[in-house]
């Protein structure tokens, strides 16, 4: 282990979670013989939940390369937020396969939504986002949409709207 205080911690955590689910799972970092400190997942399951002297089946996987591609994408989403709210630029991605719309922060804020106003995965971020603008505008923009969804074809639309928080 890393650390003796690591090294308490897991064994804490681990027998609590098996007397509380029969298992133990517990992410943590090892120190290899060489020095390097790697990530594991251990996971721990007692052959008899009633006498642990039976012995315990013992798994670490060594989860390094997913741990810093988590750290990567936390860091690249926080510059993604950065940038956008500095360049009030948001962006949404609509999933036609699955009829599932995504929206980034920054354009929850420019048309003041909260993340609490929408089922997570559904299509009501367009259906509410149209409510912001003019009535007379929402037929070309929902055809805009179509036509992208149809072929493919790139809209650029400009149209003023009025946030949903005013």
């Amino acid at each position: 282990y890393a650390s003796d205080d690591e090294y308490e911690f897991v064994g804490r955590e681990k027998y609590e979670q098996i007397r509380d689910h029969g298992t133990g799972t517990v992410e943590t970092r090892w120190k290899r013989k060489d020095g390097h400190v790697i990530d594991v997942l251990l996971s721990s399951t007692p052959m008899d939940l009633d006498d642990l002297a039976k012995g315990v089946t013992f798994t670490a996987l060594d989860i390094s390369e997913r741990k810093r591609a988590e750290r990567t994408l936390v860091l690249q989403t926080e510059i993604l937020n950065d940038t956008q709210h500095l360049t009030k630029v948001g962006g949404w991605q609509w999933d036609l396969a699955r009829m599932t719309m995504t929206w980034t922060d920054e354009l929850y804020r420019i048309h003041g939504f909260s993340q609490d106003d929408f089922e997570p995965g559904s299509m009501e971020h367009m259906e509410r986002s149209l409510e912001c603008y003019n009535p007379k505008d929402r037929p070309v923009i929902m055809a805009a949409f179509e036509r992208c969804a149809a072929d493919g074809q790139p809209y650029d639309l400009e149209f003023p709207f009025t946030a949903a928080d005013g």
